[in-house]
């Protein structure tokens, strides 16, 4: 009993022991650099790039009001998904600027009221201000979808509006990068700690927020996981353009890239730091990147839109909920404990 009691209390020590270490290595490490490496090498980037393809859209736009060929639509149909999936990448980055402007509804806003917007297009003549009276359901990347996809051919008022639809599309990120450019980036990167207000936390609970969005309204809803298993595909993110699939990965994805910092610091390099492994002693980050590629490839994998895969019961799409769900967890949970990070939303905010 004696010698039991022994190896007990050696086992016992060993454990503490460990567990110090983790929270000193905590306590201790740098956040800095991935603070910096997330801003400067994703946040700013993507916010660059989507302006970049608002201008490539606004190019087409010119294009097809000059020659409104079929060839020319298919063309400005093609540069308004391609503009919806680099915001899409860049959805991951709402806190900050974006949030304090108050401009993230602005920007892709869904579902949209199609009745309103049609009333809007009538009614446009050039006013100064004009979209300030409009709500976000009825402007932004779901609104252009909505005409753009919903006409064989455009009218000189529909591309009037449009073009002010994506002017106010750059202008929004103007103003979002002119504070990011200024003072915001250095009380980004100065925000080290794990507080309610630091940017790790920020950082980690848009991450969450993100895929819930994903899980519960992008996803979710349309297939009647919230309405006793009633589908409603016609509530799937973009159900004119049929690329809500597409658009829902490249969520996913960015989200991804958060957590690894792309190729330079992140959460990642944190809890390899802390050595956090699982029952058979694989690296929670490895655990958290499968759960990550488990979702992206089931989701490329559907050879058929979003809409049509509700309708049509694609037994797919239940194990893209499933391992959503998981996906959400496993961050939700394993990762923010582990970092020490508080989730400071609810997870019906926004929604």
């Amino acid at each position: 009993m004696k010698h039991f009691n022994k190896i007990f209390l050696i086992a016992i020590s060993i454990a503490v022991l460990s567990c110090d270490s983790k929270e000193e290595t905590a306590s201790s490490y740098d956040r800095k650099p991935i603070l910096i490496n997330i801003s400067d090498s994703l946040i700013l980037p993507a916010y660059s790039n989507f302006q970049l393809e608002v201008s490539e859209f606004q190019s087409g736009l010119n294009v097809y009001e000059n020659e409104p060929a079929d060839a020319n639509m298919k063309q400005l149909r093609e540069a308004w998904v391609q503009m919806a999936l680099v915001w899409k990448y860049a959805e991951a980055y709402n806190f900050g600027p974006i949030e304090s402007l108050f401009l993230e509804n602005s920007m892709h806003y869904f579902p949209v009221d199609t009745a309103a917007i049609s009333k809007a297009v009538e009614n446009y003549s050039n006013q100064e201000n004009y979209l300030a009276s409009l709500g976000s359901n009825k402007k932004g990347l779901a609104a252009i979808e909505f005409i753009l996809f919903s006409n064989d051919e455009l009218s000189g008022q529909q591309l009037a509006f449009i073009q002010l639809l994506s002017t106010d599309l750059s202008n929004n990120m103007d103003k979002v990068l002119d504070k990011w450019n200024t003072a915001y980036h250095q009380e980004f990167i100065d925000k080290t700690g794990n507080s309610a207000s630091s940017s790790m936390t920020l950082v980690a609970n848009e991450m969450i927020f993100l895929l819930e969005k994903v899980k519960n309204m992008k996803l979710g809803e349309p297939m009647g996981k919230a309405d006793l298993g009633e589908p409603h595909p016609a509530k799937v993110e973009s159900p004119y353009s049929n690329v809500s699939l597409e658009l829902l990965a490249e969520n996913v994805e960015s989200v991804k890239d958060v957590f690894n910092g792309g190729n330079g610091a992140g959460m990642d390099d944190y809890l390899n730091a802390l050595d956090v492994k699982d029952d058979e002693g694989l690296l929670l980050t490895k655990k958290i990147n499968q759960q990550f590629d488990k979702v992206i490839n089931i989701a490329r994998s559907i050879e058929e839109d979003l809409s049509s895969a509700i309708i049509n019961q694609n037994p797919k799409l239940d194990e893209l909920y499933l391992e959503m769900i998981n996906l959400t967890i496993i961050i939700k949970n394993d990762m923010m404990s582990q970092l020490g990070l508080l989730t400071v939303f609810s997870d019906n905010d926004g929604d």
